[in-house]
């Protein structure tokens, strides 16, 4: 099984999706896949979905830029 159908099968709920993108081990491939699933994540789910991911989830993607730009 590849990184992408790990994300797509394990990776569901907002909560999986800010636990997962805050893991320490994520190699930048698995964050690119993980933020394209969170994209479509995003757009098709209802919007009770996003609010769930709210401003946790927000914080941690804004971590991982961070993260990016000192790198």
């Amino acid at each position: 099984m590849n990184d992408r159908q790990l994300v797509g099968k394990n990776v569901q709920t907002p909560e999986e999706f800010i636990k997962y993108l805050g893991r320490s081990d994520l190699s930048m491939t698995k964050i690119l896949q993980c933020m394209e699933s969170l994209r479509v994540a995003l757009t098709s789910n209802k919007l009770d979905w996003v609010h769930q991911f709210g401003a946790r989830g927000l914080d941690q993607i804004l971590h991982i830029l961070k993260e990016c730009f000192n790198k």
